[in-house]
């Protein structure tokens, strides 16, 4: 029987041995086309042109029992510390998360992942009063449904708004994005980290908690899995592959840390351990209720669910994977 061609959109560095042959799919035919994280995200949530993709997990979480036409499986291809990603006027005075309390703070939109993951830290951490907040989002919300809380404060920018330009103009105390900032070298010091030292911020962060952020997940569409049930533990394994042969390559090589710039990767795996992308729920348990527990805070979910769910459909895991 021939395989069942399929396309995928990803770009996880993560998934090399995907890209390169090295690990393919078990009865799939894979066409993979690279895109980029806001434009693939936005593409799946609106007519998911793709089979198989790399997504948001904050969309997942928000959809999780329905309003996508796809369901996740636990496989985690890109996980960042986002602390780095918060940055302020370098003559604000702000050098403290709780001075950003009832100040401007822009974001690319509310529910993306890199936000929560950075909203969620300065919260639990270090006395940041999300609720004071006057937020500005490029856009709103991605996920379907979504009711603001009455504490939220968002205001949408008009399309085509510059965060970084609004931080320089001071028209805004702080941005979190997902990105470095794209500033020309002009402005480059007018804006500063609000965490200078990051690196040590966030080994900070992961030595408190145990938890390395995840912010994608892989999700597989409807239509597909009705006509193919058996995809679903084929991609699971080939992620899953992918990723331990990935770590695999970089332990035998010892390369710059993918995490932290000035470690390499031994450096690295003292304090994250073998294997920082391992996939299914029991590994993966605290961060994901972690970032639950972000989202409720953050009004992204009315009320808990248990991290299960964000995996389920029609109540029944697409795979049986710990």
């Amino acid at each position: 029987m021939a395989n069942l061609k399929l396309t995928m959109a990803c770009d996880a560095r993560q998934l090399a041995p995907l890209y390169d042959g090295t690990v393919q799919f078990e009865g799939i035919d894979l066409e993979i086309e690279r895109v980029v994280p806001r434009e693939r995200h936005a593409r799946m949530a609106e007519d998911a042109p793709w089979d198989i993709c790399e997504f948001s997990t904050a969309g997942c979480m928000a959809g999780a029992g329905g309003g996508f036409p796809f369901t996740a499986i636990p496989v985690f291809p890109l996980r960042e510390f986002r602390h780095r990603g918060i940055w302020v006027a370098a003559d604000s005075g702000i050098t403290e998360p709780s001075q950003l309390n009832g100040k401007r703070i822009g974001v690319q939109n509310w529910d993306n992942s890199a936000a929560i993951w950075q909203k969620g830290p300065l919260a639990q951490d270090h006395s940041f009063d999300i609720a004071s907040v006057n937020w500005f989002a490029l856009v709103p919300v991605e996920s379907p449904g979504f009711q603001p809380p009455s504490w939220l404060k968002l205001n949408q920018l008009p399309r085509g708004t510059k965060l970084d330009r609004m931080l320089l103009d001071g028209e805004l105390d702080a941005i979190m994005v997902p990105m470095p900032m794209p500033v020309a070298e002009e402005d480059r010091a007018k804006a500063r980290r609000l965490f200078p030292n990051f690196v040590q911020v966030e080994q900070e962060f992961y030595a408190r908690h145990s938890v390395f952020p995840i912010m994608h997940t892989v999700v597989i569409k409807h239509d597909v899995l009705d006509a193919n049930s058996w995809v679903a533990t084929s991609v699971f394994d080939g992620i899953e592959r992918t990723l331990e042969t990935y770590v695999a390559q970089q332990r035998a090589a010892n390369p710059a840390s993918p995490v932290w710039p000035g470690l390499d990767w031994a450096a690295q795996e003292k304090i994250l351990g073998p294997n920082p992308w391992p996939s299914g729920l029991a590994a993966n348990r605290t961060t994901l209720q972690t970032a639950i527990d972000y989202s409720v805070a953050q009004g992204l979910l009315a009320q808990p669910i248990q991290p299960e769910q964000v995996f389920e459909r029609d109540g029944k895991p697409l795979v049986a994977a710990n």
